[in-house]
């Protein structure tokens, strides 16, 4: 149960605030204009628990960067990003970073699926209402929201990213290093 407060080309450089940069050149108008519905305002908080049934509050993790995946079990292109953030989550945790995934499958599912693919970090079942509304379903599966300590959406990958041989990695951790979201 939620509770809800209600192939692509990339440019990479730093803003006029310093901040970590992309401009997604080939991402269709309607991409781009959801995009920019997101970026730069506050994550919209949620209650809900996790596949070991350990509550999880957005809500609470002001201080923390959080990145939120929305993944689906059946995606490859979901299931290819899992190490990367089991990598993640091992390199930044101690440096308070929360991985959170959401899924449409079943606990049981989920937890079956943690085990074959070694998952690391936190998983949502249940999640499919909670993902296509507040955080952008027309996106697709994967994609990946980056929220800041201050409980900000800094940056959102869309699915055509994960699709277009970009290297996530160097922007994910670029943003880590980089945002004032690590303790």
């Amino acid at each position: 149960m939620f509770f809800v407060g209600f192939s692509a080309n990339a440019q990479i450089g730093a803003s006029s605030e310093g901040a970590y940069a992309v401009e997604f050149a080939k991402f269709s108008p309607p991409t781009k204009e959801m995009i920019a519905e997101f970026e730069g305002f506050p994550a919209i908080p949620f209650i809900a628990n996790d596949q070991h049934n350990v509550e999880i509050n957005l809500g609470s993790s002001k201080g923390t960067a959080v990145l939120l995946w929305f993944m689906d079990t059946n995606n490859s292109l979901s299931t290819d990003q899992i190490p990367l953030l089991n990598e993640l989550t091992a390199q930044y945790k101690n440096k308070g970073l929360k991985v959170i995934a959401f899924n449409e499958g079943s606990r049981e599912v989920l937890n079956q699926y943690v085990a074959q693919n070694q998952v690391d970090f936190s998983m949502i079942p249940h999640a499919g209402i909670f993902g296509e509304g507040p955080y952008g379903g027309e996106l697709g599966y994967p994609r990946l929201f980056m929220i800041d300590s201050f409980g900000v959406i800094k940056k959102v990958l869309p699915s055509e990213i994960f699709r277009s041989g970009f290297d996530i990695k160097s922007l994910i951790v670029n943003f880590l290093n980089e945002t004032s979201t690590l303790r």
